[in-house]
């Protein structure tokens, strides 16, 4: 019984405070939420990258509005890279960053080196926004207040524009053969509000 109750109220502690949950792929569908139905963008093939700029990863953004009572939002996205022609075989420097409204939250920027033999990588970001009831903060990663549609995404760029150029949302090698958009992987993502 007593291991009973030690479960029971590791759960609640766990999960008890998430008020809301999605998650998706980009492939167009809709999408329920507590504020309404969101159609989510489709990737239909791969996105190259070969800029020191950063631009929109596609299919990452979404305009979203949280329940009522939450205190902080997870984003969180999960999206394949590989080698292209317009880079040099096995070099490859993704870098990364989220932002909300368009401005950039910094804690959130990240990147990746591959200087040899690369082909084929994952990469994933986890960032929460929390609602702090002050002013907007978005640098630092919080927001005065969330009721109404906030537009949160990911955004991407290169290292250097000559050798580590990458595609986004393909595998280069698939089951006995290899090349450009063997197969289309669109993005993951998925949303999390906390009370």
């Amino acid at each position: 019984m007593a291991q009973t109750q030690i479960k029971k109220e590791l759960i609640d502690a766990s999960f008890g405070n998430i008020l809301e949950q999605i998650a998706y792929v980009a492939d167009g569908s809709t999408i329920s939420t507590s504020a309404g139905d969101i159609t989510v963008p489709s990737v239909t093939g791969r996105q190259d990258i070969s800029g020191t700029t950063y631009v929109d990863l596609t299919g990452t953004n979404i305009s979203y509005t949280p329940p009522s009572g939450t205190t902080s939002v997870l984003y969180e996205v999960q999206f394949s890279y590989s080698y292209n022609t317009l880079g040099t075989s096995g070099y490859a420097a993704p870098n990364i960053r989220v932002t909300v409204d368009g401005t950039q939250i910094d804690k959130s920027r990240k990147g990746h080196l591959w200087s040899g033999s690369f082909y084929d990588a994952e990469m994933k970001i986890s960032m929460p926004i929390r609602i702090s009831g002050a002013s907007d903060n978005i640098a630092g990663g919080t927001v005065a207040s969330w009721s109404s549609a906030r537009t949160i995404k990911t955004q991407i760029a290169t290292y250097n524009t000559s050798s580590y150029r990458f595609a986004t949302h393909q595998t280069y090698y698939g089951p006995g053969a290899g090349g450009l958009d063997y197969f289309v992987v669109p993005p993951f993502i998925k949303i999390t509000a906390y009370s």
